[in-house]
């Protein structure tokens, strides 16, 4: 039985004098170290019960070096650095190589003060080890953990001119150079190792990265780092073996450093025929992807226009690698950003033609890939282009129900959207045949979905008492469902339309309609007509919000404020005041990019609505706006 499952007492008893020597190698092996698994585990608890195991399983199988050194670490553990000496020099008579035994006793040295000492010691360990590589190692990366960093360093480069076996110990200098501050040193260290051993690069390469990111993190900044770039650059110009590997590198740290333009050009440098399987210029595309998605209008562009040069190149030169039908389904996705007016610099003949561009690049990937998921998320991107660009919902349909016949993912995300067009059609028949198979869906989501959704078709078709109890069932039954919130909310809308005016309310439902639609100059239409009725007019407060927001929507942001300020001068008590003044802070931050009154807006909803239930996103409004005062706290 382990030792890890003995009763608590049986640890205590002694253990036997000496093994039976019966005993198989595998069997003391086995044995030996279920007793160190204890004994480490007692070594966080209660050390004293360590050093009593370890020393009856001493007795028990005399001069294990593996037992020697758990009981010199038990030792030291509770200060007992004499007794701890003894066993590191007792295992290192038993076996003049043992790696663990000569580190802790040298490093028992210099914690002493004994200095001359622990460096006779690790010299001393060097000879009787044959100077090992391993042995080079550890005594090299001790000095550097005890800050000794020139002994360190000086401990690496004997060893590399030992034997050219130990060349390998150059990663271990350039770390030392770079822990010292010597970049450029550093530097040239690195990409000697990677000139000698070019198929392992790759463990250069992350450290080369952070060594420019040092020294750009560094008070030499800029200067610094143009200089490392030259060392690198004149490297990669002068290498016989390893030009492809310090192209891959310099890529890398060509796009870290902004310089867009030289890092595609490297890694095309890199990605040669036959000796590149396209990573370099895959990973290049993904990082330009990612600056994409993250930079502002002004610099979109750029990032968009090489991250397609990067992408193209690669799906021509490696067409049948894992990542192709990624790459495909980023560029086609990336058209289709453009396809949305998210780019700038496609406008007019330019746009239409990357609309269709954009279409049909999604639809090559759907149909070239069957069953994967960039199919299903191809099919996702053609159908909503479809929709929200070219206004084609019965084409979107088509796209949706194409998907969903062929997806073996994101299934859900096609269910959805095809319930959302027959709303759109008025194909109230399909829709709610839909619908109810959403509701015996056995997956909890769609079902809650399926309900929504029919909540909201049985107000569009005007039975609006069914419309509110099938709504209010949903948020009271699951109120933390993802469509808890809306039901509600548009629960209290027909309620409180169905108190006034029914046709007033119909008003309301044909703007949400035209919501769902995209079409935000109808939402504007029908919501002016509902205010037009005047404030006695039931609706009229939340058609003021409302409106507010598909101005700011459609940018035209005095309007919009102008309806926040209508609804607040109107409606002093009314319980969506805090949804107001966040709204009114949402188009003073990122609309007219005021942050002084977006925050002042935050804060009054702060001290004046205590209960709001979303305080505490309002909380991390104003601390993402006053970042520097949450820095200090």
């Amino acid at each position: 039985m382990s030792l890890l499952f003995l009763p608590s007492y049986a640890m205590t008893q002694k253990v036997q004098d000496r093994a039976p020597s019966g005993l198989s190698n595998k069997v003391r092996t086995r044995e030996i170290q279920k007793a160190l698994l204890e004994a480490t585990r007692l070594l966080r608890e209660n050390p004293r019960k360590a050093i009593d195991l370890l020393k009856r399983l001493n007795e028990r199988f005399p001069d294990q070096p593996n037992v020697l050194v758990h009981l010199g670490h038990a030792y030291q553990a509770v200060d007992s650095v004499d007794s701890a000496m003894v066993m590191y020099r007792r295992c290192l008579v038993i076996n003049h190589t043992s790696l663990e035994a000569a580190k802790s006793l040298g490093m028992l040295y210099f914690s002493q003060g004994e200095n001359e000492r622990g460096e006779g010691h690790f010299r001393r360990f060097l000879e009787t080890s044959g100077h090992s590589l391993a042995a080079y190692k550890m005594v090299g990366t001790s000095m550097a953990e005890l800050g000794y960093y020139d002994l360190a360093l000086n401990v690496f480069r004997e060893g590399r001119t030992r034997s050219d076996a130990h060349y390998r110990l150059t990663l271990h200098i350039a770390d030392q150079e770079k822990a010292m501050g010597n970049y450029r040193a550093a530097l040239t260290e690195y990409l000697n190792y990677v000139d000698r051993f070019p198929p392992s690069y790759a463990t250069a390469k992350q450290r080369i990265i952070q060594l420019f990111i040092s020294a750009e993190g560094a008070e030499r900044s800029s200067d610094e780092w143009r200089a490392l770039l030259e060392v690198a650059e004149r490297r990669a110009i002068r290498s016989m073996k390893a030009r492809r590997e310090i192209k891959d590198i310099l890529s890398s740290v060509y796009l870290n450093g902004g310089l867009l333009e030289k890092a595609l050009e490297a890694a095309l440098e890199a990605d040669q025929p036959g000796q590149s399987d396209g990573r370099t210029l895959y990973l290049l595309a993904d990082g330009l992807r990612n600056g994409y998605i993250e930079q502002s209008s002004r610099e979109k562009r750029r990032y968009f226009d090489l991250c397609i040069r990067a992408l193209e190149a690669y799906i021509e030169r490696h067409p049948k690698t894992v990542q192709t039908q990624r790459a495909a389904y980023n560029r086609a996705s990336l058209l289709a950003d453009a396809a949305k007016g998210l780019v700038p610099g496609f406008e007019g003949e330019r746009r239409q033609a990357v609309i269709q561009n954009a279409i049909d690049e999604l639809d090559r990937v759907f149909r070239k890939y069957p069953g994967s998921e960039e199919a299903s998320l191809a099919a996702v991107e053609k159908g909503d282009l479809l929709f929200e660009v070219q206004r084609k919902p019965r084409e979107a349909l088509a796209a949706y129900n194409e998907g969903l016949k062929r997806a073996r993912a994101t299934r859900g995300v096609f269910v959805e959207k095809i319930g959302r067009m027959y709303l759109i059609l008025e194909e109230y028949d399909l829709a709610r045949r839909h619908f109810a198979k959403f509701i015996r869906s056995s997956n909890e989501e769609r079902r809650e979905a399926g309900i929504y959704y029919t909540g909201v078709l049985l107000g569009f078709t005007g039975e609006y008492e069914m419309a509110r109890d099938t709504l209010t069932s949903l948020a009271e039954t699951n109120p933390a469902s993802i469509y808890a919130n809306d039901a509600i909310e548009l629960a209290w809308l027909i309620e409180e339309g169905r108190q006034g005016d029914e046709k007033l309310l119909g008003r309301f439902i044909d703007a949400l309609k035209a919501e769902l639609a995209n079409d935000t100059s109808a939402v504007a239409e029908h919501l002016e007509r509902v205010i037009a009725r005047g404030p006695a007019a039931k609706l009229h407060a939340r058609a003021l919000y409302k409106l507010g927001g598909v101005y700011a929507q459609m940018g035209d942001f005095e309007r919009a404020l102008d309806s926040f300020q209508s609804f607040l001068d109107l409606y002093p008590r009314h319980d969506l005041r805090p949804d107001v003044h966040r709204a009114v802070a949402r188009v003073y931050e990122h609309g007219l990019g005021n942050v002084d009154l977006a925050l002042k807006e935050y804060e009054h909803i702060l001290a004046k609505f205590p209960k709001y239930l979303l305080l505490d996103e309002v909380r991390a409004d104003i601390n993402r706006l006053k970042p520097e005062e949450n820095d200090g706290k």
